[in-house]
């Protein structure tokens, strides 16, 4: 197989891009491709011409970038294109970035937990009941249209739900004032994250709610600034 080994990087992104736009594909999905693959291109050593490159030269790129599994799987879209193309003499295979939790999995701590009812303002009280005791995530929290509370019971809509699939959590006693407090929010995203700093939580564990939800403690906590009301 004849491998066209002058071709660059920037030639290749190029043709890839207007491959893409003949075979009709979206606007956003050729921006969002132009985007990655740009950025990846800021990693890759300048002096390589694209049939250079080696699988440990991209991974290496890869991690420097910061790529999450969205931008790796675009990347190896436009690499697998560029081999077919005869751009490059081997494919290479891009390896996906686990997006689960390394080692032991950590909650957030009662001192924790109790700092967040503390600072947390009465309007977003019900949105951090649904992530750090029904365990949403914020994601799904704030499509609060799609949620429905009745009888002891959230049921989480399809559209909502990350997995698309719908699901039934039951709440404990007492909670049915917090249900009560869900209402469409403004920046729900921002003004969570600050609830961190608000907080001053310095160690902040990945899915940090969702875990602290799922486990079994902390398992009583007071909020003296709402009403005396536990939020466990």
């Amino acid at each position: 197989m004849h491998i066209n080994d002058s071709c660059t990087y920037e030639q290749a992104l190029k043709a890839f891009l207007e491959d893409l736009a003949h075979r009709n594909k979206t606007k956003r999905y050729i921006d969002e491709m132009r985007y990655v693959l740009a950025r990846l291109q800021h990693y890759l050593p300048g002096h390589l011409k694209l049939p250079e490159i080696t699988t440990k030269t991209m991974w290496s790129a890869l991690e420097s970038a910061g790529m999450g599994e969205t931008g790796r799987r675009k990347a190896a879209v436009f690499l697998n294109w560029a081999y077919h193309q005869r751009m490059m003499p081997v494919p290479i295979k891009v390896h996906g970035k686990p997006s689960y939790p390394r080692g032991e999995i950590q909650t957030l701590s009662n001192r924790d937990v109790a700092s967040l009812i503390r600072v947390c303002p009465e309007d977003l009280l019900g949105h951090l009941w649904l992530c750090l005791c029904m365990g949403l995530r914020v994601a799904e929290a704030v499509r609060s249209e799609d949620l429905i509370m009745r009888d002891g019971h959230l049921i989480v809509g399809a559209k909502a739900a990350k997995t698309k699939t719908r699901r039934v959590i039951q709440w404990l006693p007492g909670h049915d004032r917090f249900a009560s407090q869900v209402t469409p929010q403004v920046n729900l995203r921002r003004r969570m994250t600050a609830l961190k700093s608000q907080a001053a939580i310095r160690h902040w564990p990945r899915n940090a709610m969702r875990h602290t939800a799922a486990s079994p403690a902390p398992s009583i906590l007071a909020s003296p600034p709402h009403q005396g009301t536990r939020i466990y």
